[in-house]
């Protein structure tokens, strides 16, 4: 009978030792023991080259918390003597966490980014290529600088901390305390000091626009009685009375008819208004001739005194701490990238993981060449016997 079988079958049949002898692997793969050595000497070489070739980062942070009542006194106080010398009584009271919050709006502001960016190594970096660096550099530049800065506010506290990395230490350090916490201090003072402003330039309005209606009511009433007084001096003319008759005339009849006060009466009062404003000075007229001794009229003396007090006002805001510096940023000691040690580990490990695979490769294909060899002759062997059989 004919062996139907060919030789590729003769050597994908099982042999009885085709399980796996660990002993014998660990044989074979200790004869692959150069190739191993070199592969990992290779890969780790390799990771030691790139460890000190990639650049350099140093990395440190600062953190910042709330600050106390007593360091944002500055601005309650002032703003108590406003609403004291004020026609509204509501002080614009700032708290802790209002002031603390604030700060950190100009500390988190894109132009707080920006100009932290033109203090950095990374704009200069863009700047050395040529007096007008390219925009896409610029960009690139800024885009790494903002990857390298890093402000991140707890959920569980105010704490907020700034982290930034830089290839110079010194760098990494004055990033944070010499230009991104100083600009915010500078706008939250700045905008403490407009805002404040802003508020007493509206409560002086607030005061003219008072005494500006006092007095047009005033001179408005002054001149609505000298024409009343004027027109029942021409009644009392007219009807030949020259003197009150107060026997005759009661309190009632003359409210209703005032010429019954009589021409004598009437031209002393017409003459008593005509010269009532000359007697008072009117803050609405500031430029008006020997004004300075005369009184103001009732009412627009205790304003003008609020107005001179809130014209003394200019309070000095830079004493203010909205921020607690818990931790400043320390010019760190040693790169926090690259980790050289991690590198060579892993570079090692990596390199060994390799070699012994590529170990094990040569060994399956050593022992399939082996098992051909075998099956083949075999095969031959039986070929051979057949015609001794027939």
């Amino acid at each position: 009978m004919n062996n139907l079988q060919t030789p590729n079958q003769l050597y994908h049949n099982p042999y009885p030792d085709d399980e796996i002898d660990l002993f014998e692997l660990a044989e074979k793969l200790f004869d692959q023991k150069w190739l191993i050595i070199a592969i990992t000497t290779l890969a780790t070489a390799i990771a030691v080259i790139a460890a000190f070739k990639l650049p350099v980062s140093y990395t440190t942070e600062a953190v910042l918390n709330d600050s106390s009542p007593a360091n944002i006194a500055a601005w309650n106080s002032n703003v108590f003597l406003i609403a004291a010398n004020g026609e509204s009584k509501d002080s614009k009271h700032l708290t802790t966490e209002e002031a603390y919050q604030l700060y950190l709006k100009y500390l988190t502001s894109p132009a707080a980014r920006r100009y932290a960016f033109q203090k950095s190594s990374f704009a200069n970096t863009a700047s050395d290529h040529s007096s007008t660096p390219d925009q896409k550099m610029l960009a690139a530049q800024y885009k790494a600088f903002s990857d390298n800065l890093a402000i991140t506010t707890g959920k569980n506290d105010n704490r907020t901390n700034i982290r930034y990395s830089s290839s110079n230490p010194e760098e990494s350090a004055s990033i944070i305390n010499e230009v991104l916490l100083p600009y915010a201090q500078e706008r939250f003072v700045k905008n403490m000091h407009e805002n404040f402003h802003a508020q007493v330039e509206i409560t002086k309005k607030q005061i003219t626009s008072h005494i500006d209606r006092l007095e047009s009511n005033f001179i408005s009433y002054n001149r609505l009685r000298l024409t009343e007084l004027k027109e029942a001096l021409a009644q009392a003319q007219a009807a030949g009375i020259t003197e009150l008759q107060t026997s005759q005339v009661n309190a009632t009849i003359i409210d209703g008819a005032t010429y019954l006060l009589g021409e004598k009466l009437l031209k002393s009062r017409v003459d008593a208004v005509s010269s009532r404003i000359e007697k008072y000075r009117f803050y609405s007229r500031p430029n008006a001739e020997d004004s300075a001794e005369k009184p103001y009229i009732r009412g627009v003396s205790s304003r003008v005194y609020q107005l001179e007090q809130l014209e003394k006002l200019d309070p000095d805001f830079s004493t203010m701490i909205p921020a607690n510096l818990e931790q400043p940023a320390a010019v760190p000691v040693s790169p926090s990238k690259p980790n050289k040690k991690l590198i060579v580990v892993l570079g090692a490990m990596l390199g060994l993981m390799a070699a012994v695979f590529l170990a094990l490769i040569r060994i399956a294909l050593k022992n399939r060449e082996e098992k051909k060899r075998a099956a083949d002759h075999n095969s031959l062997s039986m070929v051979s016997q057949e015609p001794d059989r027939e």
